[in-house]
């Protein structure tokens, strides 16, 4: 229950005088019946009995306005049965956003008649609650006119701007007249407008329809846009807003635009603002999918706008759903993803067998591919990145026990080719190898090598690639 009803039952409670708070042994009438009233809606809680006089009495009396509500809710729905006008899902969203917004636009004006309870016997809490039926209909009248201005001075704001060729002031205005008057989507609220009379709720969705069917998003990038798994794009993603249906230079600056990318993680700006050049522009930082064909949906942020309308997040889903089937303009980005291209060099002595460096080689490119997808190749050119492996090696003489003990020490060089750097070095010195014979421990210290790249540098090396 929210801050204010608690409040103004404590206040309530304070004022003693205004109700008889009876703990008598004879029930009053209104508990043995409940009253009924042609001026009064009429609540009745209660609540178990625990003592705590002002606990007892903040739950009853939240259950007896929980009970006029309902009657309020009752008569609301039998007052616009016969006129809904959205589907049954909407239209049941708006009547309980309607009946809420109502039971707290007379909350202060719940009256507490009378309270009862039996300490002896513990029969429970008994609030009895009411509220004026005429106040009610008093400040749904003067709340519906305000709605209705509202929305009428929206909605001749909205016609002004289009006819100056400002579509998104146009479309703004008509969204925010259209929120004025959701709560009475189910009600034909007419006004007078030029001479004419119009329904609002009609006349401010087939405005916000006509001003979605004028515009029109264009890609500004190629067809096919070219991009690398974990790099950025070198150029935003961009669209032109235009607009057919007035004839004045139509300026789509400032309507919100939303990048959505289709089943696919993508870093990227998801929400930007057409500027004054009517473009909308969204920098893709980083592809982080893997596919190889990824996609991209640009099209009206009608969230952006309707949010701008209400601070309410239930008004704004119900606004939005009430929307979803007008047609939203969009346009497709599809963009072909490659790896990373590297080339990689190893140098080891001659000593060294070529199948122990084929080992380490097989180690380091495993470890790459399966971390950042990196695709090898041998055209230098055509590659992000060069890896050099230099391996220099130490043999020992076999021990009393035959045992031969070789030592390898790894440098590794990596080289960003687009900005012709080195981005990374690192060192394992020793690598310890063991075995019968000289090849064996040279192998065993290869072998060695490659468990300590994994371990140690193949996070680190990663993620300098990652932060580029």
């Amino acid at each position: 229950m929210n801050s204010l009803l608690i409040l103004f039952i404590m206040s309530a409670f304070g004022c003693s005088s205004n109700y008889s708070n009876s703990i008598a042994d004879n029930k009053p009438a209104w508990v043995r019946n409940p009253p009924r009233s042609s001026d009064y809606y009429i609540g009745i809680g209660i609540a178990n009995y625990t003592g705590n006089i002002e606990e007892d009495l903040r739950r009853a009396t939240e259950n007896a306005h929980n009970n006029l509500a309902a009657s309020l809710r009752v008569q609301i729905e039998s007052s616009t049965e016969n006129i809904v006008t959205e589907s049954s899902e909407i239209s049941t969203d708006i009547m309980n956003y309607h009946v809420k917004s109502s039971v707290d636009m007379v909350l202060e004006d719940v009256e507490i008649v009378d309270t009862w309870t039996k300490k002896a016997k513990k029969e429970g809490y008994w609030v009895y609650v009411r509220l004026s039926k005429r106040l009610l209909r008093e400040k749904a009248r003067i709340k519906k006119e305000n709605a209705k201005n509202l929305a009428k001075s929206n909605y001749q704001r909205g016609n002004e701007s289009l006819s100056a060729g400002m579509i998104g002031s146009a479309l703004s205005s008509f969204i925010e007249g259209y929120a004025n008057i959701i709560e009475y989507l189910n009600e034909p609220l007419k006004v007078n407008y030029d001479g004419q009379p119009i329904v609002l709720s009609n006349a401010l969705t087939q405005s916000i329809e006509e001003v979605l069917h004028g515009l029109k998003l264009t890609k500004l990038n190629d067809a096919v846009i070219e991009g690398q798994f974990q790099r950025s794009l070198s150029t935003p993603l961009k669209v032109i807003l235009d607009y057919e249906g007035t004839n004045m230079s139509p300026s789509t600056s400032g309507i919100p635009v939303a990048f959505q990318p289709v089943d696919i993680k993508m870093d990227l700006q998801t929400a930007v603002i057409a500027r004054n050049d009517n473009i909308a522009r969204s920098t893709v930082y980083r592809l982080t999918d893997e596919k190889d064909v990824q996609y991209v949906i640009a099209k009206i942020d009608l969230g952006k706008i309707v949010s701008g309308s209400t601070e309410d997040k239930e008004l704004e889903n119900i606004i939005l759903k009430s929307l979803s089937n007008l047609p939203n303009p969009s346009v497709t980005f599809k963009i072909d993803v490659a790896n990373i291209l590297m080339t990689d060099t190893y140098e080891f002595g001659s000593n060294v067998p070529k199948d122990a460096v084929n080992i380490i080689k097989e180690s380091v490119r495993d470890g790459l591919t399966k971390s950042l997808g990196i695709a090898f190749t041998d055209n230098s050119a055509r590659s992000n990145f060069s890896l050099e492996v230099k391996g220099i090696s130490e043999s020992l003489p076999a021990n009393e026990y035959g045992i031969y003990f070789s030592y390898i020490s790894y440098t590794f060089t990596l080289k960003d080719n687009q900005k012709n750097e080195v981005i990374f070095s690192n060192v394992m010195n020793r690598v310890k190898g063991a075995g019968l014979s000289e090849s064996l421990a040279l192998n065993k210290a290869i072998m060695n090598g490659t468990t300590k790249f994994k371990k140690e540098l193949l996070k680190e090396l990663t993620s300098v690639i990652e932060k580029l």
